[in-house]
């Protein structure tokens, strides 16, 4: 059996994580689209709602990456990924 390791603690429960974060302030934040996507895929929401956003904030939506972006300070990007791929894993 594989362990997972992040570089924070995950919640204590996160049990309807995801329900609790549309319901945070965090939420309300997000720009338009991407409140779009997390109606379209709602594990997003649960994603979201496990990160320490009081420590790094909200992670920047980047549609495409590109080396442009090395400069950027804002280190904590969300990109999107195969879907399959990410909904099993949460």
């Amino acid at each position: 059996m594989s362990t997972i390791v992040l570089p924070f603690e995950l919640p204590a429960n996160i049990e309807g994580i995801g329900e609790r974060f549309i319901e945070n302030h965090y939420y309300k934040e997000l720009p338009k689209m991407v409140q779009g996507l997390t109606e379209e895929y709602p594990f997003l929401l649960d994603y979201f709602g496990m990160l320490p956003l009081d420590q790094i904030g909200l992670p920047l939506y980047c549609p495409e990456l590109s080396r442009k972006m090395s400069g950027e300070k804002n280190s904590t990007l969300s990109t999107p990924a195969n879907v399959k791929v990410c909904s099993s894993t949460f």
